[in-house]
């Protein structure tokens, strides 16, 4: 309190006898019974509180200190961490066993942490991958990790909350104690733990987002264009390297083994190694080598770069179209060729998750569990999301520290990020496995499998509102899934794009209105006469329909389908041309008539004549002004990349009047043309230099300064990122 003492003169001694009993015998135990009292008093009060937590982070670094191993004495007395206790019958030997285990796992702990042994930083600037990496090795046993802070803030805020007002010498003297003592044995450890509590969350949301960012590049990965034969390579040493070829759609079609030369198989087997690949690529006319990235790795390229560098090209048998994952068109069959075989090393992370898993075996029954890696390893090449999404995320190892974050957290970011990289790339309705429309946001598995079902007994589906005579898919599941899916060979290439059945009007208009715009200026200054696509079997995508250009006045005329496709005359300024189209028994004097009769009148003919279906032509025919609109780079650009806002190189202000009249949003239409710029293409990159094939092979001591090398980005962490260059190690760029 904030008296004077009354008669005791403030004595604090003096005040403590009239608090004797007999549990409190002496003055001292009641000192000490009201120092600790006002020690909890200050810890607990608010202000002390928060002026702490400003402290720490003002002036707070976080230090560690290596914790030196245990002496030999102490290792033989005590068990190691995380290693069962040996049964007496066990015996020294089993003690001597857990204490190597012990040690080896102390110092891979170590080795981990050694950047770490001596680190001093401020609160603010410590790394979240830097925080988990303490707090690891913390939990290992190999570091000791506090925090130093300037508490001064928070011993003057909980001396105010405990004696507001002034008190004498003696007394404050007493209460200054018992403050120092509250803040330093309970305030400041408090304080601690929320600090390195806040670090370790941002560390593991970081950690989290990490993984869903690396997940979501390995999902939209570019797939192997144009599909192809290709050889999957499971490297091992012992029981060999499994071979699998798989076919231009994926489907398994012969297995075998090759052993590494030097390891297993004898001398003769490994010799004859490079042969026997050869032949099996050559048997199945494969076009590349998929390597997995696991033991033996090393070996397994140098065997594969060998066999194919002295003989760089193999003969492939004419394969039959085969239709790509997603939205892409097939593959044309072609006839019997030389071509390079080239190889890329993937990750096989997961690999013998799914090659155990119930669906491996409804894929591949009868196929041996340690074959089935070979397969998964090759279809990654041909399509990385078509196969991965088959694999829990988690075991996909696309991040750091995955055993520090919570499984429910790290499980439901990445599965809405395979969510979201589905949908950005599309998935084709014909085609699809059960694992890759299960992902598609509002589609459950079992509707995928009835998808699957329906498309097995019917047929392939000839638009997107087939889907809807599929069991347990209506109104409202289809509007979610719709604009994700992309029906391949439907004669409408809206079917093909990202717009959804629901904008198809607007796209529809949004297209009359540019292809009368573009054929407009296109006629009108390079030719004044004839029509887009030119003679009767021109028109807007070659259909019978064409686009009439008055000289004079550069007016449209009229968009339209002939019923017959005849070729007219129509005079202008003297000169005859062919007008390819227009209504049965009118001239071209009528029409320009009948055009002028009302604005609009040739936008109008322009939907009617898209009201049946839209070509591919149309598209092609609109580009320029879609390119006009968005701007060259944005509708070059695909619908993973495209943020929606554009990249300034268009004309917004006729966009938004465009978009005006349509009575749809700007970012709406934006997405539309965009949409409609890239129809019947996979979103996904095709042309990324990383996709390309190695066709040379080149270890660590290859290198020299001011070599260029390309490579695949494995991993991106806060401090820098992974790259795969093809001599064993990933080197790490910051």
């Amino acid at each position: 309190g904030g008296g004077g003492g009354g008669g005791c003169g403030g004595d604090p001694r003096q005040l403590a006898r009239s608090f004797l009993s007999e549990d409190v015998p002496t003055v001292e135990d009641a000192l000490s019974g009201a120092r600790d009292l006002i020690a909890e008093e200050a810890a607990e009060a608010a202000d002390a509180r928060e002026a702490g937590r400003k402290a720490v982070w003002i002036t707070g670094r976080l230090i560690t200190k290596e914790v030196t191993a245990p002496s030999a004495d102490k290792k033989s007395k005590s068990s190691a961490s995380g290693v069962k206790k040996v049964t007496k019958a066990s015996g020294s030997g089993g003690d001597n066993i857990a204490v190597a285990a012990a040690e080896r796992s102390r110092a891979r702990s170590a080795d981990a942490a050694r950047d770490y042994m001596s680190f001093s930083r401020d609160l603010r600037s410590v790394q979240p991958h830097q925080t988990l990496a303490i707090l690891r090795a913390e939990t290992a046993g190999v570091l000791r990790v506090h925090v130093e802070w300037d508490d001064a803030p928070a011993v003057r805020a909980a001396t105010r909350a405990v004696a507001p007002r002034p008190l004498p010498p003696a007394q404050a003297k007493e209460v200054s104690e018992a403050v120092l003592d509250g803040v330093k044995r309970l305030l400041r450890p408090a304080v601690e733990r929320e600090a390195r509590a806040k670090l370790r969350e941002e560390g593991l949301r970081r950690a989290v987002m990490d993984f869903g960012a690396n997940l979501r590049s390995l999902l939209l990965a570019p797939p192997m264009r144009p599909a192809a034969v290709v050889v999957g390579l499971d490297p091992a040493y012992r029981t060999g390297c499994k071979l699998a070829a798989v076919d231009a759609t994926g489907a398994l079609v012969e297995t075998s083994v090759v052993h590494l030369p030097g390891h297993g198989g004898g001398g003769e087997a490994g010799r004859e190694a490079g042969a026997k690949l050869r032949a099996f690529c050559e048997r199945h006319g494969a076009r590349a080598v998929a390597i997995g990235d696991g033991v033996g790795t090393r070996e397994a390229e140098q065997l594969v770069a060998a066999t194919f560098s002295r003989t760089r090209t193999i003969t492939t048998a004419p394969a039959a179209p085969a239709p790509a994952t997603h939205a892409t068109a097939a593959t044309p069959a072609t006839a019997s060729q030389t071509t390079r075989v080239g190889w890329r090393v993937v990750s096989e992370a997961g690999a013998s998750v799914y090659s155990a898993s119930e669906l491996a075996v409804a894929e591949l029954p009868g196929v041996d569990v340690s074959l089935r890696g070979a397969v998964s390893i090759a279809r990654r090449l041909q399509d990385p999301m078509a196969e991965l999404v088959k694999i829990d995320p988690q075991s996909l190892g696309v991040g750091l520290y995955q055993h520090d974050v919570k499984d429910k957290e790290l499980a439901a970011e990445l599965g809405a990020v395979v969510e979201s990289a589905v949908a950005a790339a599309g998935v084709s309705l014909n085609t699809a496995s059960v694992p890759l429309l299960s992902r598609v946001p509002g589609l459950s598995r079992s509707i995928a499998e009835r998808i699957v079902a329906h498309r097995t007994a019917k047929g392939a589906f000839a638009d997107r509102a087939g889907l809807m005579s599929v069991k347990g898919v209506g109104a409202k599941t289809f509007q979610q899934a719709a604009g994700f899916l992309r029906v391949s060979g439907a004669s409408d290439a809206l079917e093909l794009t990202g717009v959804h059945p629901e904008s198809y009007g607007v796209a529809r208009e949004a297209l009359a209105r540019l292809l009368v715009a573009g054929a407009g200026a296109d006629n009108s200054h390079q030719q004044p006469h004839g029509s887009v696509g030119g003679g009767s079997g021109g028109g807007v995508g070659g259909g019978g329909g064409g686009v009439f250009i008055d000289g004079d006045d550069d007016d449209v005329i009229f968009v339209g389908s002939s019923s017959g496709g005849k070729k007219r005359k129509r005079e202008h300024d003297g000169l005859e041309g062919e007008a390819g189209g227009g209504l049965e028994g009118e001239t071209g004097g009528e029409l320009k008539a009948r055009a002028k009769k009302g604005k609009g009148r040739e936008t109008a003919e322009a939907k009617r004549s898209l009201a049946g279906s839209v070509t591919l032509e149309y598209l092609a025919l609109a580009q320029p002004q879609i390119e006009r609109l968005i701007g060259k780079q944005e509708a070059k650009r695909s619908i993973v990349e495209s943020d929606g806002g554009g990249d300034g190189s268009g004309d917004a202000v006729a966009l938004s009047c465009l978009a005006s009249d349509l009575g749809v949003g700007t970012l709406t239409l934006r997405g539309v043309l965009a949409a409609l710029a890239a129809p019947g293409a996979d979103d996904r990159a095709t042309a990324d230099p990383v996709s390309l094939l190695r066709i040379t092979a080149v270890s660590a001591a290859d290198l020299k300064p001011g070599d260029v090398l390309e490579g695949v980005v494995r991993n991106v962490v806060p401090f820098g990122c992974f790259v795969d260059v093809g001599v064993g190690t990933a080197g790490v760029l910051d």
